[in-house]
């Protein structure tokens, strides 16, 4: 294997990682989609923010990053 096959792999393996780590995330694995919400976004799991878990953030996937953080808090 010459140099360039074995970075072709590693990027291949570094690719493949990020998407895992992007399809477990609980927002994606929980099919959610984020709304606008006033100024920011929210991602909700529930039937609203008090019983359920929420996210906001100022651009969606700052909101889906919020609700990951918080599904695993709560």
């Amino acid at each position: 294997m010459n140099a360039q096959e074995s970075d072709w792999k590693r990027d291949k393996i570094l690719l493949e990682f990020e998407r895992a780590t992007f399809l477990n995330r609980p927002s994606v694995m929980l099919n959610l989609t984020p709304y606008p919400d006033g100024k920011a976004w929210c991602v909700l799991y529930g039937n609203d923010i008090m019983s359920g878990v929420c996210g906001f953030g100022d651009t969606p996937n700052k909101a889906m990053h919020a609700f990951d953080i918080a599904w695993d808090t709560e």
